[in-house]
């Protein structure tokens, strides 16, 4: 038998006594070091999304729903009435999601003004705003815009809106409405 020159001792031991050889271990061999493994960052958590600094510049706002994750195949109009419908009950964080993933689907007025009327339900007027001014010179967007200046203090805002409100709507059903009001501010 041949002897491998790693293991003289043992190999001696084993044709002298094999059975003592079999239940004694063997000299355990040098520990090799394991192959530096290469440290990886934990990957950072996404930042919450801030609020977007206002422009001086209307034109320049952004837009006002930002990233939305929209399932597969989603139908603007089927968000768009689940989130009126959520509205309706007082789920506005509901509301506000499904909204959002409708203009997100399909950008529309209406879905904006339904939206800022879900933030403003909610007391978040400033995202409110942006939503009631994205929606421009729609009709029920410019009424709710200065429904918000009126009720957040800013008489002259809201004054402005309902002027600009009656020189693009003057024929409006709420128009004589809004004569009244604007006497009053």
């Amino acid at each position: 038998m041949a002897v491998a020159p790693e293991a003289p001792k043992a190999a001696a031991a084993a044709q002298q006594e094999p059975a003592k050889a079999a239940k004694e271990p063997r000299e355990p061999k040098e520990a090799k070091e394991p192959p530096a493994v290469k440290e990886t960052k934990e990957p950072k958590a996404p930042k919450e999304a801030k609020e977007p600094k206002e422009s001086a510049d209307p034109k320049a706002a952004k837009d006002p729903v930002g990233d939305v994750a929209v399932p597969e195949g989603a139908d603007a109009t089927d968000l768009y009435y689940s989130g009126k419908r959520k509205l309706d009950h007082g789920d506005f964080a509901g509301a506000i999601a499904d909204l959002r993933a409708s203009h997100k689907v399909r950008a529309s007025v209406r879905t904006l003004t339904l939206l800022g009327r879900a933030y403003f339900d909610s007391d978040q007027f400033g995202l409110a705003e942006k939503s009631f001014k994205a929606a421009g010179a729609y009709d029920e967007a410019m009424l709710l815009l200065g429904q918000l200046y009126q009720q957040t203090g800013k008489a002259d805002k809201a004054r402005k809106v309902y002027d600009k409100f009656l020189a693009a709507h003057p024929d409006h059903p709420k128009a004589e409405w809004v004569r009244k009001l604007l006497q009053t501010l």
